[in-house]
């Protein structure tokens, strides 16, 4: 009998799928304005995790090196990241440094690039937080 093991990559999309789903299931009563965006961020988060546990499942790879659990822990440091920034700085400016942060020293772009899109970021977040008039929503401890 052969016995499949699940590997620690398809553990990590199992963990964030389940995520999505109990933000789904915590976000369905809102039937607001403040509803559209857990609605437009779940769905196409959760299609996409659903399509990497698919890909993970068929193009299963040999067990990894020690290398994986570190990498996993590190994806793992970045995700607690963000709620960190914007619970202490609020959305705007908590998702424009997170997405500065991300670019530059995770995906490995350039400053320029960086930057361009962290102000188009902080611009769309700044945009939708102002377009809801609700003061207060969307503050952080510190700012």
């Amino acid at each position: 009998m052969t016995r499949h093991r699940i590997s620690p990559r398809s553990r990590f999309t199992l963990a964030l799928l389940a995520v999505v789903g109990c933000q789904a299931l915590l976000t369905w009563p809102i039937r607001s304005s403040s509803f559209v965006l857990p609605a437009y961020v779940l769905a196409p988060t959760a299609a996409l995790l659903v399509t990497q546990l698919v890909l993970d499942v068929f193009h299963a790879q040999p067990p990894g090196e020690e290398g994986e659990h570190s990498a996993i822990t590190r994806d793992v440091a970045w995700l607690l990241l963000m709620p960190v920034l914007l619970a202490t700085t609020g959305l705007v400016l908590g998702g424009a440094i997170y997405t500065l942060l991300y670019l530059r020293f995770k995906a490995g772009e350039a400053w320029t690039l960086s930057g361009i899109s962290t102000a188009a970021v902080g611009a769309v977040l700044a945009l939708f937080a102002f377009s809801l008039r609700r003061p207060g929503l969307f503050d952080g401890l510190l700012w």
